[in-house]
C-alpha cells in the first residue's frame, strides 16, 4: 500500500485525532509538573535561605531531614498502600488510580528537596 492511500484512510485520521486527544493534555500535565518542580527548586534552595540567612550545610541538613520526613508522612497520608495486591492488579490489567496525586504532590516535595541548585556568579 502506497503512503497517499494509507493517509487517505480514515483509520488513520481517526488515529491520529485520538493521538492529539490524549497527547494534548498529557504534555499539558506535564508542563505544569516541571513548573511546580522549577519553582518548589527556586524556593528549596534560593528563596528560603537567602531569608534565613543560614549556613548551607546546617540549611542543607534541614532539609534533608524534613524532605524525608514530609515524604514518609505524604506516603503514608497520601499515598494507597497496596501491599502485595498491587502486583496482582498490574498484571490483571488494572491500574490503580487512587492515589495517584498524594504520591505526584510526595514526589514533587522529595524532589525538590534533593535537586539541589547551583548558585549563578554573577
Amino acid at each position: 500500500m502506497e503512503d497517499k492511500e494509507i493517509l487517505g484512510r480514515s483509520e488513520y485520521v481517526q488515529l491520529m485525532l485520538w493521538i492529539a486527544l490524549i497527547a494534548l493534555p498529557i504534555g499539558l500535565l506535564t508542563l505544569i509538573y516541571l513548573f511546580l518542580y522549577h519553582g518548589g527548586i527556586t524556593l528549596v534552595w534560593e528563596t528560603i535561605p537567602d531569608t534565613l540567612n543560614l549556613s548551607r550545610p546546617v540549611y542543607t541538613i534541614l532539609v534533608a531531614t524534613l524532605g524525608g520526613l514530609l515524604v514518609g508522612l505524604g506516603l503514608r497520608y497520601l499515598g494507597v498502600r497496596h501491599g502485595e495486591s498491587l502486583q496482582k492488579e498490574m498484571e490483571a490489567g488494572r491500574v490503580p488510580y487512587k492515589g495517584i496525586t498524594g504520591l505526584v504532590v510526595t514526589a514533587l516535595v522529595g524532589l525538590a528537596g534533593i535537586a539541589r541548585r547551583r548558585r549563578r556568579t554573577r
